[in-house]
């Protein structure tokens, strides 16, 4: 590449460490996501981790690891590489948690200092590349993880237009990923099925739910199943009081009744409730078969159906309350979809969905930081 070329990457970098958030993200990142631009991705970010703006006080931009995702496959060991001597050369990952006393105003006041102050650019980079890459041999699993049941189906992506997807999005980043990441981008993927989000409580469910998801043909998603339509029905106590709850379906697949883990009366009430629309469940991008809640940093598309959950804070299959065996994952929710009052319900953790389609039971479990 000629001089002047990597002059050009260089000084664009350090322009771009210089700029606000807002003006990165809404007028400035959209320009590289050009295919005549895109090719040179990777030299921007690699430009980026020793850009001179990089050496004064401000926080380190988390622009770099929004454009981790349109870095070419064959390209990504590169990013990789650079950010690994970077962090090696100026030690810039922190060595290890910072523990913060939540009691001691002022020792709280030096953990988040210190927690802010860690520039984690170089580590985030190197997370990311390495579950972007294609997975070369099977990923070691936990003690929990290899009793997990075998998954009921390949993963997929829950797919929104892109006005439904905006109607949360309430900053220049959180707009930039939900416009253009690829697990968010999903209008054109083929083999699709059609779903309903929202719309009106069923008569018949315990009350305190919100109407999330109504699949017509679970066999069109699940291979050999012949499970019906399935109405997820989530309980507010599952997210407001963080408690697991066993929902019993009827025989058309509706919410029967709630029973909550803790022996509570289950009816935490609530007047939160989705946008009524059109939605579809599309097959995974291969590239983001694989994904992790922290290293998503609210950037990535964890509606998720089928496949393995991306767990918050480990791996926990619930057992079924009925048969007592362990519950295969169905789906989970997480940023992104359209509440009427245009609030995230899921701003700090992650709902999940576990069916025992034989005992027809939906447990419900919530992970947050």
């Amino acid at each position: 590449m000629p001089a002047s070329a990597e002059t050009n990457i260089a000084t664009e970098a350090a322009r771009l460490i210089q700029l606000e958030d807002d003006t990165v993200y809404d007028t400035e990142l959209v320009l590289w996501l050009a295919p005549e631009r895109r090719a040179r991705v990777a030299e921007l970010i690699v430009a980026a981790l020793t850009a001179p703006g990089r050496a004064n006080k401000r926080p380190p931009r988390a622009w770099p690891i929004d454009l981790v995702s349109y870095v070419p496959v064959d390209a990504l060991p590169t990013v990789a590489r650079a950010a690994r001597v970077f962090a090696k050369s100026t030690n810039a990952t922190p060595a290890g948690p910072v523990v913060i006393d939540w009691d001691d105003p002022a020792a709280m006041k030096r953990g988040l200092d210190a927690m802010m102050g860690g520039d984690r650019l170089p580590e985030d980079l190197i997370a990311s590349t390495k579950l972007q890459l294609p997975a070369k041999e099977p990923a070691v699993r936990s003690k929990a993880s290899s009793r997990a049941p075998a998954p009921l189906g390949p993963p997929h992506h829950l797919a929104l237009t892109l006005e439904h997807r905006m109607r949360t999005a309430v900053d220049a980043a959180t707009r930039f990923a939900r416009a253009h990441h690829p697990t968010w981008e999903l209008e054109d993927t083929v083999g699709s099925t059609a779903i309903r989000l929202g719309g009106a409580r069923i008569e018949s469910a315990s009350r305190g739910c919100i109407a999330l998801v109504r699949i017509v043909d679970v066999g069109a998603l699940v291979p050999g199943s012949t499970f019906g339509p399935l109405e997820l029905d989530l309980p507010m106590d599952v997210v407001v009081e963080n408690d697991g709850a066993n929902v019993f379906l009827d025989e058309l697949g509706r919410t029967k009744t709630v029973r909550l883990q803790s022996g509570r009366n289950a009816g935490t009430e609530d007047d939160r409730a989705l946008v009524a629309c059109e939605a579809r469940l599309v097959p995974t991008p291969p590239r983001f078969v694989r994904q992790n809640w922290g290293i998503s940093n609210r950037r990535e598309n964890l509606n998720r159906f089928l496949g393995t959950p991306t767990f918050v804070q480990g791996d926990r299959y619930p057992k079924c309350p009925t048969c007592k065996t362990p519950q295969p994952f169905l789906a989970q929710f997480e940023l992104g979809l359209p509440f009427e009052d245009g609030f995230d319900l899921f701003d700090s953790g992650v709902a999940y969905a576990f069916l025992c389609a034989p005992c027809r039971v939906v447990t419900w479990s919530y992970q947050m930081t």
